[in-house]
């Protein structure tokens, strides 16, 4: 065969049985291709490889191969950007995951919206509360005192006054809190507070205008400033008592009792006072039980609004703009502190560790410990804290400095509050409503000094329920007596025959919220006690399960055939050769 002939069978792609003519090649033999096989190649393929043809590709073949390259090269961009998504979403899931699991940033951050601040819903719950508590005034009535004080019995002391527990009388009572203005970026707010009494006489005994006899507070005030003065003071004192028959138990009528009243007697023995005393102090020319705090208050609050710091919020730190009192005889307890009555301290409430409560009539803070866990309605929990046993105990220590002067460090469940600047000086001690848990009507023989009081737990106990999650008082029911002493120099006939540091209870205060909470306030327990958990679980394994199927995906695609590897592959194959010829030459 010639090489016309040989061209001619190339030009027709027959590669069987080629023989080449004898010449210098015709010692060495041309591989002898099998058609069969090389149908499962592409042409293209063989042209490359430079087996068909010793001329460069066609155009055809470049089209080819050029368009083979694109696709590879867009089916490993797909592959880039899907692998990299990938990536982000597992990252995404693993800190999600870490977040719900190990910290306590979810609770955090809806706890933040749970503050104080201007325009926060809270805020405006507490500027003006949605529930009105009821006050109950239960005044005691001495039922016989003209035997008591008759000229027989100052001889004798055979008679013991005796009282009754007249009550209730009980208030709605609206609050309001005015006069509010922010400081410190709002991590601090003052206010000022108003509250407003309306008669509530389904829940009373009687009317208003009952007649009730009880202590004569200004008359028995005037008796302890006397004996604070010189002694020509005292002396002209004295004689003016004497003299005009002033009374220590008075009869008036209930709404004067508890929303003020004046005496005669007293307005011209508190001049006599006032021309005679070193400090120019003033004694009150009217008392009444809430006058004080009915109306828009004279005392200016500063709270945390819980802003930095939530554990802070609603915790009283200046009133009057002062920051100590100075009634009594440590800086440990003359500092303000302690609850404002709706929020306490959330980390006390949760490790169940004693709150405060920040008293402002008594110029200091009330402790109250854990009881136990009381229920509300719909399953809603709530820790109880009940008002210490021991909080007038002078013989503990965290109380010694509550101790003004050495007579009222040896009265056990009473506090004299004589020196706090609530009371404007009057003799007047607190104490638990009928001396529960308290010696004070106790003689030495251990004999009732007054007869009709009769303490009971369950009657006169004081807590309050806090929800845990924020420190939010739910409930309450805080009960408080307020009493008078009597300062006998021992020769006033008007005094006889009351002992000196004789105890004379005036009224106990009820303050009670009800069992039920508000509607709204319900459904914000709810959501803070419910919803919030089932979010909470339902975020925790939604990531933890999606991190893992992210995980999974990764992992699979990994492990397949890289479109990297293909398109290099590729890459290989399609670089031009500049001589081609048999590979056996």
């Amino acid at each position: 065969m010639n090489n016309k002939n040989m061209k001619k069978s190339n030009s027709k792609g027959k590669l069987n049985d080629i023989t080449l003519k004898p010449s210098i090649f015709s010692s060495i033999r041309i591989p002898t291709f099998n058609k069969s096989k090389l149908s499962s190649k592409r042409s293209s393929d063989l042209k490359m490889d430079g087996l068909l043809n010793h001329n460069l590709p066609t155009p055809e073949d470049v089209s080819l191969t050029t368009g083979t390259v694109k696709k590879k090269k867009k089916s490993f961009e797909i592959f880039h950007w899907k692998f990299m998504l990938l990536s982000v979403l597992f990252v995404v899931g693993l800190c999600g995951t870490t977040i719900m699991w190990f910290t306590t940033i979810y609770h955090e951050e809806i706890f933040k919206t749970l503050t104080l601040g201007n325009g926060t819903p809270l805020h405006y719950a507490w500027k003006k509360p949605p529930l009105e508590p009821l006050l109950c005034v239960h005044i005691f009535n001495y039922t016989n005192v003209d035997q008591y004080f008759s000229d027989e019995n100052k001889k004798s002391k055979s008679v013991k006054l005796k009282v009754e527990d007249s009550g209730p009388y009980c208030f709605r009572e609206k609050i309001e809190r005015m006069h509010i203005q922010f400081r410190k970026n709002e991590t601090e707010m003052s206010y000022r507070e108003q509250r407003l009494h309306t008669f509530d006489e389904e829940a009373s005994v009687g009317s208003l205008n009952a007649t009730v006899i009880v202590p004569n507070v200004l008359i028995l005030s005037v008796y302890k400033e006397l004996k604070s003065l010189s002694a020509i003071s005292r002396f002209f004192g004295y004689a003016t008592l004497s003299t005009t028959g002033a009374k220590v138990l008075i009869e008036t009528t209930v709404q004067k009792y508890l929303f003020g009243y004046e005496d005669n007697i007293f307005n011209m023995i508190g001049n006599v006072q006032q021309m005679f005393s070193d400090d120019n102090k003033k004694l009150p020319t009217e008392f009444g039980i809430l006058k004080k705090r009915s109306g828009l208050s004279n005392d200016t609050f500063v709270i945390r609004t819980g802003i930095g710091n939530l554990d802070e919020m609603g915790q009283v730190i200046e009133i009057n703009n002062i920051t100590k009192f100075n009634a009594w005889t440590s800086d440990a307890c003359n500092v303000v502190t302690g609850s404002d009555g709706l929020f306490s301290r959330r980390s006390s409430i949760q490790s169940l560790h004693d709150v405060l409560l920040f008293h402002k009539d008594s110029c200091r803070a009330l402790p109250l410990q854990f009881d136990h866990v009381e229920e509300l309605r719909g399953g809603i929990l709530a820790h109880r804290y009940k008002l210490r046993s021991d909080i007038f105990d002078h013989s503990k220590s965290e109380n010694q400095c509550y101790c003004n002067v050495s007579d009222s460090c040896t009265i056990l469940g009473a506090l004299d509050i004589s020196s706090c600047a609530s009371v404007q000086g009057a003799p007047i001690v607190l104490s638990r409503p009928h001396f529960l848990d308290s010696n004070v009507n106790l003689n030495m023989n251990g004999e009732e000094i007054i007869e009709g009081l009769k303490p009971d737990i369950k009657k006169h106990d004081f807590h309050i329920d806090v929800f845990p999650p924020i420190g939010l008082t739910v409930r309450t029911l805080m009960r408080m007596q307020m009493n008078i002493q009597v300062h006998n120099p021992g020769h006033d006939r008007n005094l006889n025959p009351l002992e000196d540091k004789t105890v004379l209870p005036m009224v106990w205060v009820e303050m009670n919220s009800g069992n039920d909470v508000p509607e709204k306030m319900y459904s914000l327990l709810y959501h803070l006690s419910f919803t919030m958990k089932w979010a909470e679980y339902g975020l925790k394994w939604t990531f933890l399960l999606f991190t893992f199927l992210m995980a999974f995906i990764l992992f699979k695609i990994s492990f397949m055939k890289s479109s990297k590897k293909e398109f290099i592959i590729i890459l290989k194959k399609s670089k031009p050769s500049n001589s081609l010829s048999f590979p056996c030459v």
